[in-house]
This record gives C-alpha cells, sequence and structure tokens, in this order.
C-alpha cells in the first residue's frame, strides 16, 4: 500500500470515529427534542412544520449513517455468524454510504494484502532454502538410508527395474548371473539399483554393491550422487 492510501484509510477510520462519538449523542439530543421539547405541529404556525421536517431528517440521516457503519462493522467482526456477516456485507455495498463502502473496501485490501504476505512467505524460504529432493531428470538420492527413504527411492524398490534376461550362451553357476549392463530410469540411484541387483541381501551387503558398480564406472560417474536417466551403467559380475 502506498502512503496515500494508508492517510486515505487512516482518514476513513477518523472519520467513522467522528460519527460515532459525535453523531450518537446528537441523534439522542435529537430524538429528545422531538419527544419533549419541539412545539406541537400548528397550522397557524408553520414554522413548527419546518422544525419538525429539519428534525426529522436530521435523525434520519444520522440513523442511516450509524446503521451503515455499524454493518460495515459487523462484515469485518470475525466471531459474528457467517450469514450476518454475508448479509451485512450485501446491504452495505447495495445501500451503505460512501464511509461504510470505504470501510469495507480498506478493510478487504489490507485483509489482501496480508493474505498475500503470508502465504509469499513460506514459497520465498522454500526457493531460499536449499534444494533437498532431486530434480525429475537428476537422481541425488545415492546415501538415502532405506529406513528413511524418498517417495521414488520407496517406489523404486517396491517395483524394480526390470533386469534384462541372462545371455543364452552364458555359463550356469550356482550364483545367480547379473547382466551387464544396465540403464538407468527416472528416479534411479546407485542404491536402488544395487538393491534390484542383490534384493535379498542386507543394507551392509547392498551398500558394499553399489559402491563396487560406481567402482566399475567410475570414468563416467565421477560423483556417485550425479547419474542420469538414459545413462548406461557397467555392472561388475564378482558383485560382493
Amino acid at each position: 500500500m502506498t502512503d496515500d492510501s494508508l492517510a486515505a484509510a487512516g482518514q476513513s477510520h477518523l472519520t467513522d470515529a467522528f460519527l460515532w462519538l459525535v453523531g450518537t449523542p446528537l441523534a439522542l439530543l435529537d430524538v429528545l427534542y422531538l419527544s419533549h421539547l419541539a412545539p406541537p405541529l400548528n397550522a397557524d404556525r408553520p414554522e413548527t412544520l419546518v422544525v419538525w421536517v429539519l428534525g426529522i431528517a436530521a435523525l434520519a440521516l444520522l440513523g442511516w449513517s450509524l446503521l451503515c457503519s455499524a454493518c460495515a462493522h459487523l462484515a469485518l467482526l470475525r466471531v459474528a455468524p457467517p450469514a450476518a456477516r454475508a448479509a451485512a456485507r450485501f446491504f452495505v455495498s447495495r445501500c451503505g454510504t460512501r464511509l461504510s463502502r470505504s470501510l469495507l473496501a480498506r478493510a478487504g485490501a489490507s485483509a489482501l494484502i496480508g493474505s498475500a504476505l503470508v502465504t509469499g512467505a513460506p514459497a520465498a524460504a522454500t526457493l531460499a532454502a536449499p534444494q533437498e529432493h532431486s530434480s525429475p531428470t537428476v537422481s541425488l538420492t545415492w546415501a538415502d538410508s532405506p529406513g528413511a527413504s524418498s517417495p521414488d527411492q520407496e517406489a523404486t524398490q517396491t517395483a524394480p527395474a526390470a533386469v534384462p534376461a541372462p545371455a543364452q550362451d552364458a555359463p550356469v553357476t550356482d550364483a545367480p548371473a547379473h547382466p551387464t549392463s544396465i540403464t538407468v530410469a527416472p528416479g534411479d540411484s546407485l542404491w536402488s539399483i544395487a538393491a534390484s541387483l542383490r534384493p535379498d541381501v542386507d543394507d551392509a551387503r547392498i551398500d558394499a554393491t553399489w559402491r563396487a558398480i560406481h567402482a566399475a564406472n567410475s570414468e563416467s560417474v565421477h560423483d556417485p550422487a550425479l547419474i542420469y536417466p538414459g545413462q548406461n551403467l557397467v555392472i561388475p559380475q564378482d558383485l560382493p
């Protein structure tokens, strides 16, 4: 909000406070005057009609201004029932005085700006904080432990990537044959690939397995935390 809008909002609140501090006593005095002190209407004295017309007009103007102001405050009162607040807002927007509509508009603008600031603060903090989650095309989860794995790693461990069938002419040994290479899929990490190759071993063996895969691909994978979808990894056959 600019300085001019702040000044206008402050002027509206001062005018509303002046209305209640001065207008309410004047309205009460006008009611007392018309009920006890005003001269009775007399056809021979036309000035009595002028007194009554002016008194009723002043009372109507003050009463209408106070009613619109009260409805504006009711529309902004959070503890009021929603139906009453909605009815008061509708009344002010359709029939209210300029002061009551100004109060309602200023409060709505202030609430909108406050909501934008509250909503933008967490987003700014998130942008300022270091990114802990991997991007859709880069895996940064090689050191994730199985007990605190990310959703992508949990999905990969639940449904491991398909392993190509061994060649038909491969020699049959007692140990299960591993594929000679594997293509990195989105969300894969060295840990998840090692776990898919050795599903029945403990975490220590999986840790040794992914380190062996990294050692075999050290020329193309300089950082074990960075592997890319579509990258071809050599799988050593003497995995620990």
